[in-house]
């Protein structure tokens, strides 16, 4: 149904330039149909205030330890490449 719906649809909206460019040369549409609508940020992503970047409270406030830590968002998807990340913090591990 997808290649269907990209045809008759009078726009497309995706979130990325890059998948912009990856349903243009997939299904054959034009530039002009496909509009770019970036996410939108949660209000909680903000500069924080010197009181807020101090590292200890923030630790204490989300019960973290002193260990290192990696975070990644996203899923489980094997384009995400979760296995090479957790390889590369593995190799960070032992140099460091």
């Amino acid at each position: 149904l997808i290649p269907y719906a990209a045809k008759h649809a009078k726009y497309i909206f995706t979130v990325s330039t890059h998948a912009k460019n990856d349903i243009v040369s997939h299904y054959h549409v034009s530039q002009d149909k496909v509009i770019v609508t970036y996410n939108a940020v949660n209000k909680n992503f903000r500069k924080l205030t010197d009181k807020e970047l101090q590292e200890e409270e923030l630790r204490s406030k989300f019960h973290i330890g002193n260990s290192v830590y990696v975070l990644t968002v996203g899923n489980l998807q094997p384009r995400k490449n979760l296995p090479k990340l957790i390889r590369a913090f593995v190799a960070y591990k032992k140099k460091h």
